[in-house]
């Protein structure tokens, strides 16, 4: 067997499938895989096994939830599922078999995305946003949006519970700054919800099982679900076991009458787990035998990103390898050349004006006066402390550009604080009534 550096999708990471004679300790069970699982993934453990990724997600979303997926923001560019079921109305990865990457998609994007989806300041390190201030710009403007965003939702008292998203877009590539993640980890505390990571692409690929375990503390405690799929053979869902994420009903466990044989799932997990410190050395080897320099690629890991396209016919985006984790196993001869490709300034470029689209479009993506009012007293009206006349002056030039009535923006008020936005409060010698923010208060990074 040689590796084509498509390997249908991703669906093969080991070259040895292996027998149970060679194998005869694993017995296929649930409790094998499981245990298997915990080895390397703790304190992520497995949870749920599932026909396929997509149905991973789905689970994952479900329970982190409480049932209620409208209450859960989805990361721009999250291809989410691909199972023709019902997430796949909420993926922003644009996909065409006939391209080299899949982008974030912003235009003919399903009602349901258009609600669900955050911008998140996706982007591709390189010489373009390391230099200036651009990103950080743009992450301040991702993280004041998920703000009132979630502000937004806890008026109306509907607050999120849950976030998904890729730590790494699949489509191309682009990653979020660990600087970024920390305050994401930090604004989660804050209002309550928890991040579901989909480590369908990178999980095995990225020299530690899980690549979660690569980013910062502050991200990984808000972590409440990890879905996995392809190369094992299923779907699964790790739960990360110091987070107490709902409050189940109190009852005996009842189990289920029927479960597969895992023994394969087991098998392909072992042989990974055992193979993952060849991840950087056969991630050179690949580069080399395409010429492509080190600094010119992308990604993380097995999970690569090359400024040139294979000009074969084997199912995958064209300038994405997902190599085979082995030491032995030949790199088969495909012909690559530059013509369209994208180089990583380029990628870089067309991601971060994609998200900077998505912060145009999420504007109406609620209540335009309890959105107002939100932003107001959390960021740019800067009180403690004021009088209703106040606010409706300073959002006099919002009112009559939204074209929203005035007499709205007291009714807003009146639910932040039955949502214990804003408490009512007299304050000074005259004992004005007015109102005092609860919950807005920024973060601590």
């Amino acid at each position: 067997m040689a590796d084509d550096l498509a390997n249908s999708w991703g669906r093969i990471l080991h070259p040895d499938i292996g027998t149970r004679r060679d194998f005869g300790g694993y017995n296929g069970d649930i409790g094998q895989l499981k245990r298997s699982v915990q080895e390397v993934c703790f304190p992520f453990t497995l949870q749920k096994v599932i026909a396929c990724g997509s149905d991973a997600n789905l689970f994952a979303i479900a329970e982190a939830t409480d049932g209620d997926p409208s209450r859960c923001l989805v990361a721009c560019g999250s291809y989410v599922a691909g199972d023709h079921g019902c997430l796949q109305t909420w993926s922003t990865s644009e996909f065409d078999l006939r391209e080299n990457l899949a982008f974030v998609q912003t235009e003919n994007i399903h009602p349901t995305a258009r609600s669900r989806t955050i911008p998140l300041p996706y982007h591709v390190p390189c010489i373009a946003c390391q230099n200036g201030t651009q990103l950080q710009v743009l992450e301040a403007k991702c993280m004041d949006e998920i703000h009132i965003r979630c502000l937004t939702a806890t008026l109306q008292g509907t607050p999120y519970k849950a976030m998904f998203l890729e730590t790494i877009l699949a489509g191309n590539g682009a990653s979020l700054s660990h600087s970024f993640l920390k305050k994401l980890g930090a604004l989660a505390r804050h209002h309550k919800f928890h991040i579901i990571v989909d480590e369908i692409m990178t999980g095995g690929r990225t020299g530690k099982m899980l690549y979660t375990h690569h980013l910062p503390h502050e991200f990984q405690r808000v972590v409440s679900h990890i879905t996995m799929g392809k190369w094992i053979g299923v779907g699964m869902v790790l739960q990360n076991s110091k987070l107490r994420t709902y409050d189940k009903v109190q009852q005996s466990p009842r189990g289920v009458t029927t479960a597969p044989d895992f023994f394969e799932s087991i098998h392909t997990w072992q042989r990974v787990s055992s193979q993952l410190h060849l991840t950087e050395s056969r991630r050179v080897a690949v580069l080399q035998k395409l010429k492509v320099k080190p600094e010119n690629a992308w990604g993380a890991g097995v999970l690569i990103f090359v400024p040139v396209c294979r000009q074969d016919s084997k199912p995958g985006l064209k300038s994405r390898l997902l190599p085979l984790i082995t030491s032995n196993t030949p790199i088969d001869s495909v012909k690559f050349n530059k013509r369209n490709a994208y180089s990583k300034e380029s990628c870089c470029l067309s991601v971060t004006g994609a998200v900077c689209q998505w912060l145009s479009i999420v504007e109406s993506a609620c209540d335009p006066t309890d959105r107002a009012v939100c932003n107001a007293f959390s960021s740019s009206f800067q009180r403690e402390f004021f009088q209703l006349k106040e606010l409706r002056a300073h959002l006099t030039p919002q009112v009559e550009s939204k074209k929203f009535e005035k007499t709205t923006i007291g009714r807003s008020v009146l639910k932040a604080v039955k949502a214990k936005l804003l408490i009512l409060q007299m304050q000074g010698t005259e004992r004005k009534h007015g109102y005092k923010v609860t919950g807005t208060c920024i973060f601590d990074t």
